[in-house]
């Protein structure tokens, strides 16, 4: 862990362009790792995944069409399915994205 870089993070993350959730999630994941062994464990003393820029979100999440919503509503109505209903009410009340329910 002391022989990580900055730059080896770089290069990683260089590497994933192509994904870049992906290159994104391996330097977070590396970054979480090497900020416990800073801070929890004092292996460290400075953390090489910190100051690497990420790529970001490569798209904006738009909501369900209302029709959709509505139809989705009638449905577990419909059916009685209690579950599905609440968590579709969580999902839209909570700000989560549209693909995560």
């Amino acid at each position: 862990m002391r022989k990580i870089t900055r730059q080896q993070l770089r290069d990683v993350h260089a590497n994933y362009a192509d994904t870049p959730r992906t290159a994104d999630l391996h330097v977070q994941t590396v970054r979480m790792i090497l900020k416990w062994a800073e801070q929890e464990l004092e292996w460290i003393s400075n953390n090489p995944g910190t100051g690497i820029d990420l790529f970001g979100a490569q798209k904006e999440f738009k909501p369900s069409p209302v029709a959709a919503q509505k139809a989705y509503r009638n449905a577990c109505t419909t059916l009685g399915n209690e579950a599905a209903l609440t968590f579709f009410l969580l999902g839209t009340g909570t700000g989560q994205r549209a693909g995560d329910y």
